[in-house]
């Protein structure tokens, strides 16, 4: 586990990635972002649909970082983590992965934005579009998964396995304007959003291992 002397720097990175999402939030309910939405997701949604790549990798993205996967493999997760002796980050990855859930569900209520429409659409999703949730649980939880393989992990191994978990986490952000169903504000709220929460948990922890 990292040193006492990262409490403060993950306390400073938790603080300013939630202040960038507040700010972010206020803005998108002024309506301020959106003409910069259009702009940057049009070229995007047509290059999706020229590309014989982006679209299955894009619905593969959201397979599995939706709630139906993600809950029994994080659920599968922890309870190996606990059966290993490892509780504590059994612990870490649960406040992560439930906090995202409750962040997202609750901010997308307070916001209420539409989702994108588009003529020619490649794929729906219902509920409201900020933040992105999927872009938060690849945070709160793949990226998540890859911090804990790092720090159990032994060998080359564990950094194969973090770098392939962090990588896939990261990507499902962008995967959702591929398939038009989010705005790139809503996929970079997903993003501050969870940096902002695994980073204010991971203080936490830090804190109360230095002390025990």
């Amino acid at each position: 586990m990292p040193g006492r002397r990262w409490v403060t720097p993950l306390a400073a990175a938790a603080a300013l990635c939630l202040a960038a999402a507040g700010a972010l939030t206020a803005m998108v309910l002024s309506g301020v972002p959106l003409g910069v939405d259009e702009l940057l997701a049009q070229p995007v949604h047509e290059w999706a649909h020229g590309s014989l790549a982006a679209v299955p990798v894009a619905e593969l993205l959201r397979w599995t970082g939706s709630p139906l996967l993600l809950t029994p493999l994080t659920l599968g997760v922890v309870v190996v983590l606990v059966l290993r002796g490892r509780g504590g980050y059994g612990a870490y990855l649960a406040a992560t992965a439930i906090g995202g859930v409750v962040i997202s569900e609750t901010v997308k209520r307070l916001v209420a934005r539409p989702r994108p429409v588009w003529p020619d659409p490649l794929d729906t999703a219902s509920n409201w579009s900020y933040p992105s949730g999927h872009s938060l649980a690849g945070i709160t939880n793949w990226v998540v998964y890859g911090v804990i393989a790092l720090l159990l992990v032994p060998g080359r191994g564990g950094r194969v396995l973090a770098v392939g978990c962090i990588l896939w986490g990261l990507l499902m952000a962008p995967s959702r304007v591929v398939l038009g169903v989010h705005w790139p504000t809503d996929v970079v709220a997903g993003w501050l959003f969870g940096f902002g929460w695994v980073a204010a948990v991971s203080a936490v922890a830090v804190s109360l291992v230095g002390r025990r």
